[in-house]
């Protein structure tokens, strides 16, 4: 039996010293992708474009398959990768999984509140948590956009 490649990485939100980055399956240790930073980038993104193509198809009154994909795909991902991409932690051990989950159970909780509430309004709780979605994906950028090192020519690096 091969024990897996080890490197000591720092942490990318900067508050423990390090932890390990594995290619195998280890204990205590944190499997990176090298595609991380690639990876969130573009989830952020797709995300912020199938809110903001949501909320424009709601306020347009559109109806039709397109509508419904975009409610689909909004309260399967969004809310869910707009938790994880403020989440360092969370954010370097799933992309697709973790969202996937959140987001149901925040919509979920959403749908549930409204109804003990006796405020059932499906429309209003789907402007919040658009507006709320966008919001965190947008300072979720913005700190990553910050946070990119510049390069002595003035060139921002990867």
């Amino acid at each position: 039996m091969t024990r897996p490649h080890t490197e000591r990485v720092p942490v990318p939100d900067g508050t423990a010293p390090q932890r390990t980055r594995t290619a195998g399956r280890q204990s205590g240790g944190v499997t990176l992708s090298r595609l991380a930073p690639v990876d969130a980038w573009f989830a952020d993104w797709l995300a912020l474009v199938i809110a903001s193509a949501l909320a424009v198809v709601v306020l347009l009154g559109i109806d039709g398959v397109a509508r419904v994909l975009l409610a689909l795909g909004f309260v399967t991902y969004v809310p869910g990768r707009a938790v994880v991409a403020n989440w360092p932690a969370a954010q370097a051990r799933s992309q697709l999984a973790l969202p996937v989950i959140l987001s149901l159970s925040i919509v979920t909780l959403s749908a549930t509140i409204g109804l003990w509430l006796q405020a059932w309004e499906p429309i209003a709780q789907l402007a919040v948590l658009t507006a709320a979605s966008i919001v965190a994906i947008s300072v979720a950028i913005a700190r990553r956009v910050q946070a990119r090192p510049i390069d002595h020519d003035g060139d921002v690096g990867r």
